[in-house]
This record gives structure tokens, sequence and C-alpha cells, in this order.
């Protein structure tokens, strides 16, 4: 029964390994569980001292990856892949966003990424003052309008500038400094949508592939992705295709 559902006979392997793996996955890294509210809750400061609270991040961090590696069991299947909150972009946040910027935890949680729209400006050219001279700004939104206000894009060649004594970082397409590795993880995951459209066109393709129809950003040159027209300030034209 198990077999026919994930098929591990079919991938070479058997139930025996799979645990084994599962085991070992699970252990190496259970440490988020513990290293993430520690993190965020700026060294157990607690949120009187304005972090996180330490017992809400724990839990909130062992049900996300909860969910997400069910998921991936029992929807990805042949996709194993143990799923869990990243380091650094809770560093970022806790001592960065809360500490350094004094957002409160609520609107740091807040400060999400909307696809296709423009990156929310979370520091203004006014704050640099506020900064440490010699201090740096990296900003990995770049790609998405950037969320410092004295963003602009730069290049691998020349990828610094600095403004009010503060070092900014802000390259275009920073996977680009790997080449190789990030043409292989992007084919990977485009492929397959590449060859639908190949077979059937895109109208079709985009019809009969919900993921794929909300690629779509522009059509005839009338704006069918509603973020990017309010990004931009254009007119947005209902997708029908």
């Amino acid at each position: 029964m198990l077999d026919k559902y994930f098929e591990y006979r079919k991938h070479k392997t058997t139930f025996n390994t799979e645990v084994v793996a599962g085991v070992t996955t699970f252990l190496t890294m259970a440490y988020i569980m513990f290293l993430n509210p520690f993190i965020l809750s700026g060294e157990f400061a607690g949120p009187e001292k304005g972090f996180f609270d330490f017992g809400a991040v724990y839990t909130a961090t062992i049900l996300a990856t909860a969910l997400a590696c069910f998921i991936m069991a029992f929807y990805g299947k042949t996709w194993p892949i143990g799923l869990a909150p990243g380091m650094g972009i809770n560093a970022f946040v806790a001592f960065g966003v809360v500490a350094g910027m004094g957002y409160t935890p609520q609107a740091a949680l807040g400060a999400v990424l909307v696809a296709g729209a423009k990156a929310p400006s979370l520091i203004t050219k006014s704050m640099l003052k506020d900064l440490r001279k010699g201090a740096v700004l990296v900003d990995v939104a770049v790609d998405q309008g950037g969320c410092f206000e004295t963003t602009k894009p730069t290049t691998h060649s020349s990828p610094t500038y600095i403004i009010d004594d503060v070092l900014h970082y802000s390259v275009a397409n920073m996977p680009g400094a790997v080449p190789m590795t990030s043409t292989e993880a992007l084919t990977n995951s485009t492929i397959a949508y590449a060859i639908e459209i190949a077979n059937k066109g895109w109208k079709k393709a985009c019809n009969e592939n919900e993921p794929l129809k909300k690629g779509l950003n522009i059509i005839n040159g009338d704006i069918v992705y509603k973020a990017v027209a309010e990004a931009f300030d254009l007119n947005y034209t209902e997708l029908n295709i």
C-alpha cells in the first residue's frame, strides 16, 4: 500500500531506507525549533523588550515545519524534502527591523513580499543618518524595486555605492554570481512549464495550468497582473484568454 502511494521501489529505494533518511533529516534540522525562537526573542529578551515572545515563536516554528513537511511528504511524494523556517532572515527581522528600525513584531511580520508587486520601502533616506559611518545595506529585493529608498540597481562588476557614508549593495540578479548553479536551479523549476507551452501553445497551456496562468503579466500591451499595474500606477485589464 505504501509503495503504491510513494512509489519508493520505482525510485530504487526501500521503506527502511526512507525511514532512516527521514529520521536523519529530522535530527539534522531539529535545531531550528530552538534557534529560531532564540534569535527572534532577542536571546530570551521577550516581548517586554520589544522582541518576539519565545514560546509563541517556538510553537509557530514547530507547526510551520510540521505542516510544510507533511505537504512535501503526502503531496510532493517523490520530492521528500524537509522544509523549515530559514536562517538569516530571522536575525534581520529581530535585530534589523524590530530592534534597529523600531518596528513592532506585528509590523515586521506584515512586511512580506507581494508577488509581482514593488517591494515596500522600509528604510528611507532620512534614516541613513541614524546608521553608523561605514554601515552596509544589502538590498536583496532590488529586483522587485528595492526596499530602501536609496536603492538603485548595480552590477557584479560595480556592485556598491555610498550615500551619507553608508555602503549600499544592490546588485540586480544576485544569483548571476553563481551562473551554473542558479541556471540549473531555475531550469529544474521551469522546464516543465516551458515544455507545456511548447506542446500546447501559451493560451491552452495557461488555461489548463493555473500556476502558469498566474504568471501572465502583459498580453498584447495590456497589463493583466493587478499588482504590477498598481505598483506602476498603470491601467489594469482583467485577464480573459
